[in-house]
């Protein structure tokens, strides 16, 4: 008992820290510099640095995207994943990871969303996304070493170590896939590096904040690294304290550090928005399936009058199989054979009982009941006497 009290208290010490350590940093910010780095950063916001924004999240909401899949398919957990839903879920996890605290829950429900309908479903998806992730930080972690490494060994070599350790905590995803599927998550991480560095630029450039691409590149890498520690919403708040310090160090001011820090924020976030799109369509689609499944049972509720066949008629009707075409696939949904149901005001050989549904997903095949018309007359008088 005393240790699930100790660990609920560090669970919420936890949360807590998260939550106030980003707005301690961002108040000491302001206290020392003022608000004008944050009033800068909004600049950011214009029709050119937003265009290339959502095109740069396009290249990486992809390459993680496909990152996700390739370690999934390592875990056996990427039933159903195929590269448009990935990317989905992906724009979703961005997009939860924006405006949620810690800037992990995103990947959570992706994992959640992803689990399969076994024992231990969950896990392995979890796995698959904690892989797919710590991948990204060592290639991250590695960049910052090479460029750290002219300029502050020591910082270097720490960086180095990071990787080293998040090597060792992906070496048992890496161990799943074979050679080629290891290159991909390279491959694949690497790319998405590339677009997030350039995110950074272009809201450098547009702030015309630092002058040349070597330093635009170094930057980056340092302030990215900053921000993948996982306080805050968003990134907002160890981002600008940590592009302050490099800023600084690379003789710049940390008013420039702060300023662009904020606007490559915002543009992230700008960069995430496909995934409102995302929620809204899911949305769209579950009121559509509960509607689908209301029209349905209406149907079936409107349409369940069933006339037993008298013992002392001689028919022999053929088994009713009722088809149902869900999603691309066929079932078979019962056999009537003892118990006829049918619309008796349509007269003819042929009587067809349709139970069509126009509604996107489900199409119901025609219920189809042969009988000798002299029998269908018996059938209705029956009907009418009782």
């Amino acid at each position: 008992m005393s240790s699930l009290l100790r660990s609920t208290a560090s669970h919420r010490l936890t949360r807590t820290l998260r939550a106030v350590v980003p707005l301690v940093l961002l108040a000491a910010l302001v206290a020392h510099l003022g608000t004008s780095p944050f009033e800068r950063s909004l600049h950011v916001l214009s029709a050119g640095p937003i265009t290339v924004a959502l095109l740069l999240g396009v290249v990486t909401t992809t390459a993680q995207a496909l990152r996700w899949r390739t370690v999934a398919a390592g875990y056996g957990a990427a039933d159903g994943l195929t590269r448009s839903r990935a990317v989905a879920e992906c724009y979703r996890s961005a997009l939860l990871n924006a405006v949620l605290p810690g800037g992990v829950l995103g990947d959570a429900v992706r994992a959640w969303r992803q689990r399969a309908p076994r024992e231990r479903g969950l896990r392995t998806s979890a796995q698959a996304v904690i892989g797919e992730r710590v991948a990204g930080t060592v290639v991250l972690l590695l960049a910052v070493a090479v460029v750290l490494l002219p300029l502050e060994p020591m910082m270097s070599g720490m960086a180095l170590i990071g990787a080293v350790g998040a090597v060792a905590v992906a070496a048992p995803t890496l161990k799943r896939l074979n050679l080629r599927a290891q290159f991909a998550v390279w491959g694949w991480s690497a790319l998405s590096l590339v677009s997030l560095v350039t995110k950074f630029g272009v809201a450098a450039i547009a702030l015309g904040t630092v002058p040349g691409l070597t330093d635009i590149v170094t930057l980056a890498l340092i302030v990215l690294a900053g921000m993948s520690i996982p306080i805050g919403i968003g990134g907002f708040g160890p981002r600008e304290a940590v592009a302050a310090v490099a800023f600084a160090a690379v003789g710049l001011s940390a008013d420039a550090g702060v300023a662009t820090a904020a606007a490559y924020g915002m543009l992230a976030a700008v960069s995430a928005l496909p995934g409102v799109l995302v929620m809204l369509f899911d949305l769209r689609r579950d009121n559509q399936g509960q509607q689908v499944a209301q029209i349905a049972q209406a149907e079936q509720d409107a349409l369940a009058e069933r006339i037993t066949i008298p013992a002392g008629l001689d028919v022999q009707p053929e088994p009713v199989h009722v088809l149902a075409e869900v999603n691309g696939m066929v079932e078979e949904r019962g056999d009537l054979a003892g118990v006829i149901q049918l619309d008796l005001v349509g007269k003819g050989r042929h009587d067809r009982f349709g139970a069509g549904l126009s509604l996107r997903g489900i199409r119901a095949a025609s219920r189809q009941i042969e009988l000798e018309a002299d029998v269908l007359d018996e059938l209705e008088l029956e009907r009418q006497s009782a």
